[in-house]
């Protein structure tokens, strides 16, 4: 009952720790109590001894602090019985874990496994993203030295939300739900169904020039025009259909911001780089594009599907099928209740 040994361990060397990760002062202990920093869930039940464990101080460098913790080594089993160890323990101040703005960590918890010989490194928590209530998985990857943080989100029973990612109302996307939410420093990526025939796509945030509000931008392989601005319904643009779209919202003082800047994502970059290449082959303006506050559109506009279209350009003597899109919309586009 009054079990409690303990000795002090000369400094641990734990293989593949991460370099922003220190462990300080070990003891390894037996002990019939519970160690403090071996958290249970609600409700579980009470855990009995005797406990073999290495407690230690752990520090992290990650976001904008070094996050301290009571760690603590110990022996347990997975899901089919197979001998593991765990490395827990709770951060005494979660704060300032994301760089991304609008995330803020409220409980951060330690929660990494040695087996096989190999150490995966994670941690685990609350946050809240611009108000909403969610839980975070993080995973601690290790490439060419450099440590980074991948952060998936899982939002409550209403998911997460565009709405929720940028802090602010998006006409047209407010109550888009988003899948596999990942955060990456300061970039958000996340999957979307979009419109009431669940167009998959992909939505990413992110804040060129530290702007406080969020750049959001869209990406949709098809959709039909209609999908986009319910509006355009009996008009010559039902039966159109959009091709790689891409749709960049930009926060007031973003305006200006040129398509070349580092902050884009990758895949965003290339899609509306190669409509606005494809759009300078008709106007060299195009060239010299910087980005709107509000709705900047790109696309490729396929108008096969519409006569009334077709029938307007050849009017015209344009002949051709897909024509590359440039340019902005009002938020008032996505309003289904706005006159035709």
């Amino acid at each position: 009952k009054d079990l409690d040994l303990t000795v002090a361990l000369p400094d641990l060397k734990v293989p593949g720790l991460p370099g922003t990760i220190k462990i300080t002062s070990p003891i390894f202990s037996v002990t019939e109590a519970a160690p403090a920093a071996l958290k249970q869930p609600k409700d579980a039940p009470a855990l009995v001894g005797p406990f073999v464990t290495i407690g230690a101080g752990l520090s992290m460098q990650a976001g904008s602090k070094t996050h301290e913790f009571t760690a603590l080594l110990m022996e347990g089993k997975d899901a089919k019985g197979k001998t593991l160890v765990n490395l827990v323990g709770s951060a005494a101040d979660p704060k300032g874990l994301f760089t991304f703005k609008g995330l803020e960590a409220k409980t951060l918890d330690l929660v990494s496994t040695f087996e096989g010989g190999v150490w995966d490194f994670r941690l685990n928590g609350t946050a809240a993203l611009n108000g909403a209530e969610l839980d975070f998985d993080t995973e601690i990857k290790k490439d060419a030295g450099k440590t980074t943080y991948v952060a998936t989100l899982t939002g409550g029973p209403a998911g997460i939300t565009a709405k929720d990612v940028v802090g602010r109302d998006v006409p047209g996307f407010n109550k888009v739900a988003l899948s596999k939410v990942v955060v990456t420093n300061d970039s958000l990526v996340a999957d979307l169904e979009f419109g009431a025939n669940k167009i998959p796509g992909e939505i990413a945030a992110f804040h060129p020039d530290k702007l406080d509000k969020a750049v959001m931008a869209v990406t949709i392989s098809k959709l039909a025009f209609t999908d986009l601005v319910p509006p355009a319904a009996g008009s010559p643009l039902d039966g159109v259909s959009i091709n790689d779209l891409t749709l960049v919202v930009m926060p007031p003082k973003g305006a200006g911001i040129k398509p070349d800047d580092p902050a884009f994502p990758s895949l965003v970059a290339k899609n509306f780089n190669k409509v606005l290449a494809d759009a300078a082959t008709h106007d060299p303006k195009k060239k010299d594009f910087v980005f709107k506050a509000g709705f900047n559109l790109f696309a490729d506009l396929d108008i096969k599907g519409s006569k009334g279209m077709g029938t307007l350009m050849g009017s015209g003597g344009v002949t051709e099928t897909v024509i590359p899109l440039v340019g902005s919309i009002s938020k008032s586009t996505f309003n289904k209740a706005a006159k035709k």
